[in-house]
């Protein structure tokens, strides 16, 4: 009796350790690493939904600056196509930006590898207009860059009009807000889509919309006019110096943006 209740026991010591002892995982259930998926194969899994939703006439607005797309290399980003059915170097600041579907022909994913002997090929990409958007969003978000949300969808000719109608014409930053916040809703009261309950809705949420990216480039115009402050401060800057390129230009027009004198470095 005692024999058979030491065995009993021990056993029953073995599968209180079996059971928290971590099961190993077998080599072949650790999964391969796989390459990650490509924009078109990841766009082949989306709903017929989804890639409707994206294909969206999508539409854009930067009050800061012109937005350049060309970089010591070329082109940088292939978003927007011109009238003439070229790819757009420059975003003008302060208009609206209309974002469609784009194709454009380069070299197959995986072809970069030039020690190989296949030869490259050419293939036709489909871009999204959601996903041009998106590119422009994630670069110049903190120039004021703002998706018109409440605009997505609508035939390019009605956006204009309603976006005309609160921003009549460019105005530097300087009068910007004030525009936007006194004059634009008395223009959105008297316009023709007044009247439609619906439409006054899209309006009021896409001035909603420009004042918040006027903010951030207000916000961003004062942050260069600190920067170049400091640097002059410090005598990292000569105030009789000449400079040049994208830095001084930025420098430059914060201050030309926000109605203010310009530095005698800067002119």
């Amino acid at each position: 009796m005692t024999n058979r209740l030491t065995r009993w026991l021990k056993r029953l010591a073995a599968n209180v350790r079996n059971r928290f002892r971590p099961t190993p995982q077998p080599r072949d259930r650790i999964p391969a690493p796989r390459p990650p998926l490509s924009y078109a194969e990841a766009c082949k899994r989306l709903s017929p939904r989804r890639l409707k939703e994206l294909a969206q006439t999508h539409y854009g607005w930067c009050p800061f600056d012109d937005i350049r797309l060309m970089g010591p290399g070329g082109l940088e980003k292939r978003v927007v196509r011109d009238t003439n059915g070229t790819f757009a170097t420059v975003l003008p600041r302060g208009e609206l930006i209309v974002f469609q579907n784009v194709k454009f022909f380069a070299f197959s994913e995986g072809d970069d590898d030039y020690f190989e002997t296949k030869p490259r090929t050419m293939t036709e990409h489909l871009k999204y207009a959601a996903t041009c958007a998106g590119e422009i969003q994630d670069a110049y978000g903190d120039w004021g860059f703002v998706l018109l949300k409440s605009l997505t969808g609508m035939e390019p000719s009605d956006a204009a009009a309603m976006f005309h109608t609160i921003q009549p014409t460019t105005f530097p930053l300087s009068t910007l807000k004030d525009e936007l916040i006194y004059e634009a809703p008395q223009r959105m009261r008297v316009s023709n889509f007044a009247s439609n309950p619906l439409s006054k809705t899209i309006a009021e949420d896409t001035l909603f919309e420009m004042l918040g990216g006027a903010r951030r480039a207000f916000a961003r115009a004062e942050k260069l006019i600190i920067e170049f402050d400091d640097l002059v401060g410090q005598q990292r800057i000569s105030p009789f110096a000449t400079g040049q390129g994208e830095r001084w230009h930025g420098f430059a027009h914060a201050f030309e943006q926000l109605g203010l004198d310009l530095p005698a470095v800067l002119q």
